[in-house]
């Protein structure tokens, strides 16, 4: 069991030291999350159109492939954000320029992400057909593939998304509910926000964040993988 409270106090440590810096990283995501807005409201548009003359079956399709975008871009631009926090706990300084470093990120995993982010949507959508739930599962199944699939890349090895998401399905058996339980403790931050014109999130997005590469540096360090399965390091 990884313990809440000291991850979340070093996360605390680590954002008051480079405050600045993490509002620098934010900025990158909220553009692709602008975008993501941008292509759904034109979406959007389109399909209204499409309903006068098409008919609601090819709306139906329209309806989940827009979901399937937008949950795509939200996953990358998240990964690239999680990659430069993940940076941050490790060697605690930033380049200057956080615009050239995201050009570097992207350069270097860019196209990998990419293919995790479609493939990862697309499972999650899937799921998510089964009422619902199911899909919510999986996303925290799938909640450590980005870190994984960035240990292949650095390490040389043949990247697979697939076996990406294979392993952090793995990594997190036994893992779900403490890791959701993690999330639900930050509510408090998010009904902040709604009171703040979301100024709080400034703070609490990039403390999540860095709680959460925590975790996955601390579940890594508890697990070994063998022969294609996590278990218990000893």
């Amino acid at each position: 069991m990884i313990e809440r409270s000291a991850l979340k106090k070093e996360a605390k440590q680590i954002l008051s030291n480079n405050f600045w810096t993490s509002f620098k990283v934010l900025i990158v995501p909220i553009v692709l999350m602008m975008l993501a807005f941008f292509v759904s409201y034109l979406i959007l548009g389109i399909m209204s159109l499409i309903i006068l003359f098409w008919g609601s079956i090819l709306f139906i399709i329209l309806c989940v492939a827009l979901i399937i975008v937008s949950l795509m871009i939200g996953l990358f631009g998240n990964s690239l954000m999680m990659y430069m926090y993940q940076d941050l706990t490790q060697d605690g300084v930033l380049p200057n320029s956080i615009w050239k470093y995201y050009l570097t990120l992207m350069k270097k995993y860019g196209w990998q992400l990419a293919k995790l982010a479609i493939l990862q949507s697309v499972l999650i959508m899937a799921w998510s057909l089964l009422l619902v739930i199911p899909g919510i599962i999986k996303g925290y199944a799938y909640a450590q593939a980005i870190y994984l699939l960035r240990e292949q890349v650095d390490q040389g090895q043949k990247v697979s998304v697939t076996a990406c998401l294979k392993e952090s399905t793995q990594l997190m058996i036994g893992h779900k509910m403490e890791f959701f339980i993690l999330q639900l403790s930050f509510i408090g931050w998010f009904i902040l926000a709604s009171v703040t014109l979301n100024l709080s999130l400034l703070y609490s997005v990039p403390y999540q964040a860095l709680t959460n590469v925590l975790y996955y540096q601390t579940l890594i360090k508890q697990k070994r993988l063998v022969n294609g399965e996590f278990i218990l390091a000893t």
